[in-house]
């Protein structure tokens, strides 16, 4: 049987040709070395209509758009721009779509860099963290993918369950909204909506084996990392969803490029003004 490789991807041409990221501030506000990095981004997608969103647009879009159960009550209830930059991204991408970067990362040109067409019909792409190989949200681009609505699911319902704790008991904002709700969703897509309210009744069966077919690699390092070296471009990812199954997706497929954040920054004065997922210490 043929596995679609890791991380749902649409055709160029399927995934809108927007771009967007998120900080605290507004463009023109934000310090120095991160403005340079966004406009760099900018720069070297010139194909893309690109938004740039501070807190107050993204508070705004939010409000107006996301439109799932409990998304804006949700999103109100965090203390962490990390977590609301989590939740934004995800709700854009299925209402919107398009290109999410992290704001910091990196800049690159996604059409040149990232493997678009080998992935046509599909609905989905991200970049994995390429060290351990865990997921991230790092570019992640698409449209309405039946794991986006998943993850905007799962996060939700994290808040929720996490803002009934005590404040010294909370969990971290990467728990909480992070990239792992999203390797969650892949390896348990249905677990906080059906698999006919996800996919249409007309699919619920394909989309339950699909999910059957990821256990193996969902008990492999998807959870547990990869140690130094172990890492083999051509077969850490294989073995998901079937193709031509509803939750068929691919994982990375950007040739090695974003590697790690701009190393031009300095995130002792950068990263603690940054509304993006490297606050790992914080809680929701």
């Amino acid at each position: 049987m043929k596995y679609a490789v890791l991380w749902a991807a649409a055709a160029w041409a399927d995934i809108p040709k927007r771009l967007i990221t998120s900080h605290k501030l507004p463009l023109d506000e934000t310090p120095a070395a991160l403005k340079r990095n966004i406009e760099e981004w900018r720069t070297l997608n010139p194909e893309m209509e690109f938004t740039y969103f501070d807190d107050a647009a993204q508070a705004a879009w939010m409000a107006a758009r996301c439109e799932v159960k409990g998304c804006i009550e949700a999103y109100r209830k965090l203390n962490s721009g990390a977590g609301r930059a989590d939740l934004f991204r995800v709700a854009w991408l299925i209402y919107e779509g398009g290109w999410w970067f992290d704001s910091d990362l990196k800049p690159g040109p996604i059409a040149k860099a990232c493997d678009l067409q080998s992935a046509a019909s599909l609905d989905m792409f991200a970049v994995r963290e390429p060290r351990k190989g865990h997921v991230r949200f790092m570019v992640i681009g698409g449209r309405a993918h039946p794991l986006l609505k998943a993850t905007l699911r799962r996060q939700i319902s994290n808040i929720f369950e996490a803002k009934r704790l005590p404040p010294k008991k909370q969990p971290r904002t990467l728990h909480v909204t992070g990239p792992f709700t999203l390797g969650r969703t892949i390896c348990d897509p249905f677990r906080h909506a059906p698999a006919a309210e996800l996919l249409g009744a007309g699919h619920a069966r394909d989309g339950h084996e699909g999910a059957r077919s990821v256990a193996a690699f969902c008990e492999g390092p998807f959870f547990t990392g990869m140690k130094d070296g172990d890492r083999d471009p051509k077969a850490d990812w294989a073995g998901t969803y079937a193709e031509n199954t509803p939750l068929a997706f691919r994982f990375d497929g950007c040739g090695g490029h974003w590697h790690r954040p701009g190393a031009r920054m300095s995130y002792a004065e950068v990263l603690k003004e940054m509304n993006v997922t490297h606050h790992l210490k914080i809680t929701a």
